[in-house]
């Protein structure tokens, strides 16, 4: 949705964080079952912008309007900082649920 009191369930941003990060999973999922998609760190992604590559996301330290997947970035692959990281995927098994193939 578009209202900032509803993205406090699901994301942390610079107005609920405490100013740091917070474990995968606290905050509710999105329809499609994934946590984190937005806030608390920024996602390295796969792909760049010339020698820059792309992050998305928002986090912990950003305002509630750059938590969304839309606001997208790009930097130095070799910058290390507190507020960004990555996601690593995993294929579930053909036909089994998010939570099915989780509870293996």
């Amino acid at each position: 949705g578009d209202d900032d009191r509803d993205l406090r369930k699901y994301a942390w941003f610079a107005e609920n964080s405490g100013n740091t990060t917070h474990a995968v999973g606290e905050k509710l999922p999105n329809d499609w079952g994934l946590y984190d998609m937005h806030g608390n760190v920024w996602e390295w992604c796969s792909d760049a912008d010339g020698s820059n590559r792309v992050y998305r996301g928002g986090s912990w330290d950003y305002e509630a309007a750059d938590c969304r997947a839309a606001y997208r970035n790009g930097y130095d692959p070799t910058y290390r900082i507190s507020f960004m990281g990555f996601r690593l995927a995993l294929s579930s098994p053909s036909g089994q649920s998010p939570e099915a193939a989780q509870d293996k």
